[in-house]
């Protein structure tokens, strides 16, 4: 309780100390203070100043056909894919299947492989999701590779028994 009202108080501080702060300065195109323009070596060197406006109109998703081994050019380029195409790919569906198959085998078979729902639910889950956005935002293989990496751990397990590493 005592955390809980010091993260209150703490919060309502920092609110005031924002809404005292003045307003930023006006961007500008000039190097120092004075009303010279930047050389053009330091444009080079810098890139833009102030930075160019972002893209407006953008996609949805990336234009064009969108293949196994797609990759996006740029950080701020639309997704390679939408949730639907992502969760209707038959390699997504086959390798997460496979990968959340084998943790439930493995967990089935708890007494001989050593592993247990509790523990192994979340972290299998988690791939999963990271491989969600990974697949939207990336590429298909890299999320097939990590399924794949995962069902390896756990069909490994399944087949050996507990591994003492």
């Amino acid at each position: 309780m005592k955390l809980l009202m010091l993260l209150t108080v703490a919060m309502a501080l920092r609110a005031e100390a924002l809404a005292q702060l003045p307003d930023a300065p006006a961007p500008s195109t000039t190097c120092v203070s004075h009303d010279q323009p930047c050389p053009e070596w330091l444009h080079k060197l810098i890139g833009q100043y102030p930075p160019a406006a972002p893209r407006q109109g953008m996609p949805s998703v990336m234009p064009g056909p969108v293949h196994v081994y797609t990759f996006r050019k740029h950080w701020d380029d639309p997704p390679l894919r939408t949730y639907r195409k992502t969760f209707t790919s038959p390699w997504f569906l086959a390798s997460q299947g496979v990968m959340i198959a084998s943790m439930v085998i493995a967990c089935r078979r708890s007494r001989y492989t050593g592993e247990e729902f509790h523990s192994e639910a979340p972290y299998t889950a988690g791939v999963f999701g990271l491989n969600l956005l990974v697949d939207r935002y990336l590429d298909e293989l890299y999320a097939v590779g990590s399924a794949a990496l995962v069902s390896q751990h756990y069909i490994r397990a399944t087949i050996e028994g507990p591994i003492n590493f």
